[in-house]
């Protein structure tokens, strides 16, 4: 999506503009029944860079709202990306589970079976 000024608004009414709908959009990521939740925080987090890169632009002008904001959704993102992390860890523990116990019960068998052979 490319952002746009409308013509009958101030720089300053369009960024709060922009970067509300941004706010709005990835609210309704998280929201979104359908989407996984590590889907809809990647969507989260690309709309924190999309607000990054519009107070990027103004930050000449609005140098201290900038270091506040740009901070505020930097880290918000990064908290989300350990919470991906960890979604994505659960869920391929999750896929080798099965095999792990399947490992373990052959090993087992195969364990049993050597020491029955043993005596």
């Amino acid at each position: 999506m490319s952002f746009c000024l409308m013509a009958d608004e101030s720089v300053e009414d369009g960024i709060k503009r922009i970067v509300s709908e941004e706010i709005a959009q990835a609210i309704k990521e998280i929201d979104n029944p359908r989407l996984k939740r590590s889907e809809a925080i990647h969507e989260v987090r690309k709309h924190c860079k999309k607000i990054r890169g519009v107070l990027r632009l103004v930050r000449p002008q609005l140098e201290g709202i900038y270091q506040f904001e740009n901070a505020w959704f930097r880290d918000t993102a990064k908290g989300l990306a350990t919470e991906r992390k960890l979604v994505s860890a659960s869920r391929s523990y999750r896929r080798c589970a099965p095999i792990g116990r399947r490992s373990a019960r052959a090993l087992q068998t195969e364990n049993s079976e050597a020491s029955g052979t043993l005596e």
